[in-house]
């Protein structure tokens, strides 16, 4: 279904029939946190934004506050409203919730009116500042713009989960949610566009060893360099890394390759795909991944190759050849969420180069805290495995 273009303009009578607007933002594990406000309240927002509870960036998921204080919501600022701004070019109707308006918002800080480090829309757009590129999530979601393929994957989620509950069905974005069968993954297929439309990964003369490496081989060793440092991006729970396994169609090495599904990266080309539809597909993320912390650490990594004009890490991986071949020197991924926070908040992390301090210190303590759930945990295996045996 298609929806009007929204716009400051003509946003009042695109809405003149409806008397209630749902507005919603995203959080740091990707879901969406809002409100159902009268129109009337909505239209005196609509351009400005309102105050917003800070307390989204000081909960986890369940609603539990982080143990340690974070820079967005804290004693010190005295958990200050944030300025939610809703993006009318975001405007959707809720088919289920009577055809309610909904439009997602951005969160800024109150005084300078800037993204707040920890909001994924605001990461993602200051990613794409630099370069414009779009992205291509796989389950039926059309090629768009990256701030906008972001934003529908997220609604996806949303939308299957709210009809799923209608029909008695609980559907699962876990990365891991069986044991014994392969995960859910969250891949993302990423070109980049040029201004005269041509796509820049590909080349008008086949050379298999350039002189200087081009913006695709520059991009493809930004993400290789820098996959170990932004891990929580891609992989951000405990359960995410039950996935990242062997013999399980998901890569677990530092690695890529020309169409070949066991590394990390795929380069997908002619004559599998047209010249126009060559990219590439990260195949690291999960399907518990927020989308759009994936598109930021993707954009940024690859613009961070293309500043820094990086050699290569590691060579491709041969067709036909797995994982455990002989030729393999691929530097594996980490087995745990532990494991990659420690990398992620080291001080000299390409995470904190590419995203900052700011959002580093941020996520980096969300993802302690849901360390420290797990260390406190007690899992059914374990009671199975030794409430009668010890």
């Amino acid at each position: 279904m298609s929806f009007p273009e929204v716009t400051a303009a003509n946003v009042a009578e695109v809405l003149q029939n409806d008397r209630m607007v749902k507005v919603a933002g995203v959080d740091v594990d990707g879901q969406r946190r809002g409100k159902l406000m009268k129109k009337s309240k909505f239209l005196s927002i609509a351009t400005g934004g309102f105050g917003f509870c800070s307390n989204i960036f000081g909960w986890d998921q369940q609603d539990m506050d982080y143990p340690k204080e974070l820079a967005i919501c804290n004693e010190e600022n005295g958990y200050r409203d944030l300025i939610a701004v809703p993006d009318l070019s975001s405007f959707r109707r809720i088919l289920w919730e009577n055809n309610v308006p909904f439009f997602l918002v951005s969160f800024l800080d109150p005084d300078t009116r800037e993204p707040v480090c920890a909001c994924p829309r605001g990461l993602l757009k200051n990613a794409t500042a630099k370069v414009e590129a779009a992205g291509e999530c796989r389950i039926a979601l059309q090629c768009s713009e990256a701030k906008d393929m972001a934003d529908k994957a997220s609604v996806f989620k949303y939308v299957i989960k709210a009809y799923g509950i209608k029909h008695g069905i609980t559907p699962c974005f876990m990365a891991k949610p069986r044991q014994g069968l392969p995960g859910n993954g969250g891949y993302m297929n990423i070109s980049l566009i040029t201004a005269d439309g041509k796509n820049a990964f590909t080349r008008d003369i086949p050379d298999p060893s350039p002189p200087y490496p081009d913006v695709a081989h520059l991009s493809d060793l930004g993400l290789l360099t820098g996959l170990l440092d932004i891990m929580p991006l891609f992989a951000p729970t405990i359960n995410s890394y039950k996935r990242l396994v062997e013999d399980f169609s998901a890569p677990n090495t530092v690695s890529w390759g020309l169409e070949h599904r066991a590394e990390s990266i795929q380069l997908i080309t002619p004559a599998t795909a047209n010249a126009n539809t060559t990219r590439f597909e990260i195949r690291v993320p999960g399907a518990d991944a927020n989308p759009h912390f994936v598109l930021a650490a993707i954009i940024a990594l690859g613009w961070f190759g293309v500043e820094k004009k990086l050699e290569i890490p590691v060579p491709p991986l041969p067709k036909g050849e797995d994982m455990s071949g002989a030729s393999v020197k691929s530097m594996p991924l980490a087995k745990s969420l532990k494991e990659v926070v420690t990398k992620f908040t080291r001080p000299d992390s390409v995470a904190r180069e590419v995203f900052g301090d700011s959002f580093v210190e941020h996520f980096g303590g969300t993802r302690e805290h849901e360390i420290r759930l797990w260390e406190e945990a007690v899992t059914d295996w374990e009671v199975r495995r030794y409430i009668e045996t010890v």
